[in-house]
C-alpha cells in the first residue's frame, strides 16, 4: 500500500513492503531528507544546500526499487536510491510544484515522468525518464564483465 503524508516540517511518503515493515522518506525544507524504517529506525539522512518542497518515490532505474526524488524552490532536483546514491540536476526556472508518476505511455507501458510547474505558469513534463544505474562504478569493471572484451583481448594476446 502507498500512502503519502504532509506534515509542518516536511513531507514524507511511505510503502508497505511484504514483509511487514515500512519504508518512509521525509523531507524538510532546510534540506535534510532520510529514509526511515518504521518511526524508530534511521537508515539514511541526507543534508542538501537547498530549500526542499516536494517529494515523491519513483523508480526510475527500472529496478523494481523506488528512488525517492526530492525537488527545491529554485528547480534543484534530486533522485537517490536506497544506498545513498545521488543524482541531481537544475531545471531551469523556479518551481511552484513538482509531482512525479507514471504518467505517459510508451511502447504499452507506462513511463517515468516529472512534472514542474513553474512561477511563469508554464508546466514542463520530462516523460520517460530513465536511469541506466544510480550507482557508480569503474570503466575496469564494466569491461571485465563484458565477455566480448575478454575474447577481444585473449584475440591479441594481451592480458586481462
Amino acid at each position: 500500500m502507498l500512502r503519502r503524508l504532509h506534515t509542518s516540517s516536511g513531507t514524507a511518503w511511505g510503502t508497505k513492503q511484504r514483509s511487514g515493515s515500512g519504508l518512509f522518506a521525509l523531507c524538510t525544507l532546510d534540506g535534510t531528507l532520510k529514509l526511515m524504517e518504521r518511526a524508530d529506525k534511521l537508515l539514511w539522512s541526507v543534508q542538501v544546500d537547498h530549500q526542499l518542497f516536494a517529494l515523491e518515490k519513483l523508480d526510475v532505474t527500472g529496478n523494481g526499487h523506488e528512488e525517492v526524488i526530492a525537488c527545491a524552490w529554485d528547480g534543484q532536483t534530486y533522485i537517490i536510491d536506497h544506498s545513498r546514491t545521488v543524482a541531481r540536476f537544475q531545471v531551469d526556472e523556479n518551481v511552484s510544484a513538482f509531482c512525479a508518476g507514471l504518467y505517459a505511455c510508451k511502447g504499452g507501458r507506462n513511463s517515468p515522468c516529472l512534472v514542474y510547474v513553474s512561477f511563469n505558469q508554464k508546466i514542463y513534463i520530462y516523460w520517460d525518464v530513465q536511469l541506466e544505474r544510480m550507482e557508480s562504478t569503474s570503466l575496469s569493471k564494466m569491461l571485465d564483465s563484458n565477455s566480448e572484451y575478454t575474447e577481444l583481448l585473449q584475440q591479441l594476446g594481451v592480458g586481462a
